[in-house]
Order: C-alpha cells, then sequence, then structure tokens
C-alpha cells in the first residue's frame, strides 16, 4: 500500500510557495519565540509583578513647591562667607597638616585632629560648638558669630 500515490504528495512542490511568504512566516514565529522567551524571562526574574503595580494617576503641582525651594547654591568662589564656610576651610587647613580624609569624618574627629596637632583646643571647640548649632541646631547665625568664625579662621592659617 503506497500512501504517497493516494495522498497525493508528489503533485505538491515547494516551489509553490512564493519566497516572501516564507520569509514572513519564519519572522512571526521568530517574533513569536522572543516574545514567549522574554515572557519567561521576566517571569523568572520577578520584574512581571511590575507590570500589574505600575503607578496610576497624575503630578500635582502646587504654588508653594515652588515658593519652598532653597536659594540657588553658588560655586565655592561665591558662597556666602558664613560659618560652614569657615568649617570647611578649616577642613581642608586640617587635611593640608595631615588630618586623613579617606573615611567619613565627624565634627568631633575634626575637634580632636585639631586639638592634638594643631594646638588650636579652645578655638577648635568653639568653632565646632558654632558649627554644631548652625548645621543642626536649626539656628540661625548672626554676625557676631560670622566675625568670630572668620577670626579663628584667621588664627589658623
Amino acid at each position: 500500500m503506497d500512501l504517497g500515490d493516494s495522498l497525493r504528495f508528489d503533485e505538491i512542490d515547494t516551489s509553490q510557495t512564493p519566497l516572501a511568504v516564507k520569509v514572513i512566516g519564519y519572522v512571526l514565529i521568530g517574533l513569536a519565540a522572543v516574545a514567549i522567551l522574554y515572557f519567561f524571562y521576566r517571569k523568572l526574574s520577578g520584574n512581571a509583578s511590575g507590570w500589574r503595580n505600575a503607578a496610576h494617576g497624575s503630578i500635582i503641582r502646587n504654588n508653594d513647591d515652588e515658593n519652598a525651594r532653597q536659594p540657588r547654591q553658588h560655586s565655592f568662589l561665591w558662597q556666602e562667607r558664613n560659618i560652614r564656610y569657615y568649617y570647611k576651610k578649616i577642613l581642608y587647613v586640617c587635611a593640608e597638616k595631615g588630618l586623613n580624609t579617606e573615611h567619613p569624618l565627624t565634627s568631633k574627629d575634626v575637634n580632636e585632629f585639631a586639638a592634638s596637632s594643631l594646638g588650636k583646643s579652645e578655638e577648635s571647640e568653639e568653632l565646632t560648638h558654632l558649627y554644631r548649632t548652625v548645621r543642626y541646631g536649626g539656628r540661625l547665625e548672626n554676625q557676631e558669630q560670622k566675625d568670630r568664625a572668620k577670626e579663628i579662621y584667621r588664627n589658623w592659617k
């Protein structure tokens, strides 16, 4: 029994299918395979939950946000000469004198270095106290405190 003759497979020739149709078919099969692989990748990597939990809504800005902005920070040369400015300058002086700035420093570390290496224990304590009250105390500095910080810096140079 010859099934090839009864089903007439010998009459079907591959040249009957145009090349463009074959290319389109292969491209569609490839895209389907890529989509399936991408879906499994997202599912297995844990990123698929981001599809459902996307943020919805809109951002509403009010005028209070624009008024609450901090004043623009100027470059180092044009900074306001306040306590924090002079404290930063003293940090540079301490670094030149041998303060290790490889790791994060606290104001206590700088104070101890200045007291031991530079022999400026009283001035160091005073400047550290001024810096901490302005930086962390939330208090505004007055002109006397700025002048005192400037005087301490000049004595350290």
